[in-house]
């Protein structure tokens, strides 16, 4: 059997949702029976066998949640802690066999290493310790760097805990109404009384807990989306996202909380963590940042019976905002003047409804590629170099 479909998912959670606010000093009183509040405890564990490195998680909740109207409503994530632990780190080289391509010119300049798969962390840390080959080959000494960055960003356990808010306002009357507006921000902090509460650090400088890292970051999200009901069989669909997160007390940002690229409910001309950062040249097997704009188009329209077409539009990238030295500046945002960087994809795709969801296969074509020299519009517009997305239910 082929490794590719040897993955599965086992997890178990369990949650209590009480309708009143449960909490101490007299805080349930603020928000009025009206409104309809909610409090959620919840508690959950999984393991993951995939073909990536493999992962366990254990995540607690308590989460309150009020109604201001039925128009809008909020949620505040009180306490929401989540433990990753990867549990097949060795396989990192074999997986991403494209990272350690980058590391072979390295080894050859720095000629008393003989760098295998099985070594190639220890040889990160030595060339990265080697102040002399620094100085000698300052531009390998950076290409380590940034490997070893995206080798610690994949394969380091996490605590994540989070403390959130989230408003949302949807003036959707029922399922059936095509003219509304969705609006959606979610503001994040992870590591606040966690990292406070350690004095723990390791060798990077970062808090830890019985010796695993404490992620610390500010995440934010707004997300807007806008229908239009044009004819009884037809609906014009827009969507646009922005977020951002930020990384301090010299945490690393978690691979799982990193922005992406690509994907049936995404950029759909890329394949997920295809695209970007920035202009990078695709070819790696992920790539993640820490900042992302996405908007999309679509055109949906009802063929024959339950049969629906769609045509549409996506643009979109990621970039990094650390302003880390080993960073390319081809993955940096640079202000307005990397909004050139902007990638689009546009197609068609046809779907079919089975009332309580919609099997959806989309063909998405590069129709401007970021990276590419010199013309980047419609070089690989063609059925050859298409995305073919299979997806449930509509991308927004």
């Amino acid at each position: 059997t082929s490794d590719f479909f040897n993955a599965w998912e086992f997890g178990v959670d369990l949650s209590l949702e009480i309708p009143r606010f449960v909490a101490p000093f007299g805080i349930s009183k603020l928000v009025p029976k009206s409104m309809s509040p909610k409090t959620l405890f919840s508690i959950g564990t999984g393991i993951q066998k995939n073909i990536g490195l493999d992962r366990q998680t254990i995540t607690t909740v308590i989460d309150y949640k009020w109604k201001f109207n039925k128009k809008k409503t909020v949620n505040f994530e009180l306490f929401n802690v989540q433990y990753i632990r990867n549990l097949n780190n060795g396989e990192y080289f074999n997986i991403y066999n494209s990272e350690f391509e980058k590391l072979k010119p390295i080894a050859e300049v720095y000629n008393s290493f003989g760098l295998t798969k099985e070594n190639a962390p220890s040889f990160m840390s030595t060339v990265n310790a080697d102040t002399n080959f620094q100085t000698s080959n300052p531009t390998a000494y950076k290409e380590n760097a940034n490997v070893n960055n995206r080798y610690n960003i994949i394969t380091s356990n996490f605590i994540i805990p989070t403390i959130a808010y989230t408003y949302t306002y949807n003036n959707q009357t029922n399922y059936k109404d095509n003219n509304f507006s969705f609006f959606k921000a979610r503001i994040a902090n992870s590591g606040n009384f966690f990292a406070l509460l350690s004095n723990q650090k390791n060798n990077k400088g970062i808090k830890t807990l019985e010796n695993t890292p404490i992620a610390q970051y500010f995440k934010a999200d707004i997300e807007y989306k806008q229908f239009w009901d044009i004819s009884s069989t037809s609906v014009i669909g827009f969507r646009s996202s922005l977020g951002v997160v930020v990384p301090y007390g010299d945490s690393d940002i978690p691979f799982t909380k990193s922005y992406f690229a690509g994907g049936t409910n995404d950029i759909r001309a890329w394949q997920t963590y295809e695209l970007g950062p920035g202009s990078t040249l695709p070819g790696l097997e992920y790539n993640v940042g820490n900042f992302k704009f996405l908007t999309s188009l679509e055109y949906r329209f009802d063929l024959i019976g339950n049969v629906k077409g769609a045509f549409f539009v996506d643009a979109g990238n990621i970039w990094d905002i650390t302003n880390s030295s080993f960073i390319d500046s081809d993955a940096k945002f640079n202000g307005l003047s990397s909004l050139k960087q902007i990638a689009i994809g546009s197609g068609f795709g046809v779907r079919y409804d089975l009332n309580f969801l919609i099997l959806r296969l989309d063909a998405g074509f590069k129709t401007h590629e970021p990276y590419l020299n010199k013309n980047k519009w419609f070089q690989n517009f063609s059925f050859n170099s298409a995305v073919y997305n299979i997806g449930i239910n509509y991308p927004f």
